[in-house]
């Protein structure tokens, strides 16, 4: 079933299993707040990964207690980045929160070939939006990681992204392979690839999910604009993920929806590795600390 928004999410991790999560870079005040959040609210059980004596004096300015909380010491970003992979490879955790390390730093780590945590051939990214004016939260994908996919990386990032939805409880997903219409233009080679997407759904060959494509956004969210424009397919109006054709077009939509859609939350996870990589900016609210948080512990 759909979820309609974060506060349903956050629901199904109620009465589960507390999971563990590995905060690569703690000594840092923005992260240990988000650690702090996370244990608070019962999301997951944190392990600050990092300088301990500048963890244990930002847990004393929020008032925590430090023997409270599990801390792995570890020196400078390239050991931080390795020992927080170490904790996921020895399933110790089960999901990372990005903390004050870079991020090139932490991704090496995990897709090192030897001492690594991939397991999908390819990276990728999911977000998560609850937007006001649509009945249910919405995902997209890749607007981080993954330039100017070919096909091939297409159906990669969609897998990834399916393991994202079916781990939150979705049956059968309503994918949306993105285009500017829903017409195959042979000048936009994209656009056939999502009705080569499509085709290969229909055969099967893509299963637990239900994929058009290609189709414009209107068409893919608004149930005005099918009628309007009498488009029939079980996804038009109601799609649950996008899958868009380049790291731009989602970037651009997702920032473009959180600036004008009032009201909008979003919650973010990387996918591909053997636990799901939360990278939350600097900036970030409280509010989207927890929903990616949440995030990342129903689907790891």
């Amino acid at each position: 079933m759909a979820l309609k928004n974060f506060a349903e999410m956050r629901g199904r991790l109620a009465g589960g299993t507390k999971k563990k999560m590995a905060v690569a870079g703690a000594d840092d005040e923005h992260s240990v707040e988000a650690a702090v959040l996370a244990h608070k609210q019962g999301l997951a059980e944190p392990v600050l990964v990092g300088d301990g004596t500048k963890i244990r004096e930002f847990l004393k300015k929020l008032g925590e207690q430090p023997s409270k909380y599990e801390i792995v010491e570890a020196a400078a970003n390239k050991e931080t980045a390795e020992a927080t992979v170490v904790l996921a490879r020895e399933k110790k955790v089960n999901c990372i929160l990005k903390g004050g390390l870079q991020t090139g730093d932490l991704i090496r780590a995990v897709v090192n070939s030897s001492t690594g945590i991939k397991t999908q051939e390819l990276l990728s990214h999911v977000t998560i939006l609850e937007i006001p004016a649509y009945h249910k939260l919405l995902a997209v994908t890749d607007g981080a990681i993954v330039p100017a996919p070919d096909l091939n990386q297409k159906l990669m990032i969609l897998d990834n992204a399916l393991r994202v939805m079916h781990g939150l409880g979705y049956a059968e997903p309503k994918v949306g392979a993105l285009e500017s219409n829903e017409v195959v233009n042979p000048k936009i080679p994209s656009s056939a690839e999502a009705a080569a997407i499509k085709e290969m759904n229909r055969k099967g060959e893509i299963k637990d999910c239900l994929i058009e494509g290609p189709i414009s956004l209107d068409l893919a969210v608004d149930p005005k604009a099918c009628r309007e424009k009498r488009y029939q397919s079980p996804v038009a109006g109601d799609v649950d993920l996008l899958l868009c054709p380049f790291i731009t077009v989602a970037n651009a939509m997702v920032k473009g929806i959180q600036t004008f859609g009032g009201g909008t939350k979003t919650a973010g996870v990387v996918v591909g590795a053997s636990v799901p990589i939360i990278l939350i900016s600097r900036a970030a609210s409280a509010e989207e600390k927890v929903n990616s948080i949440s995030l990342a512990a129903l689907v790891s």
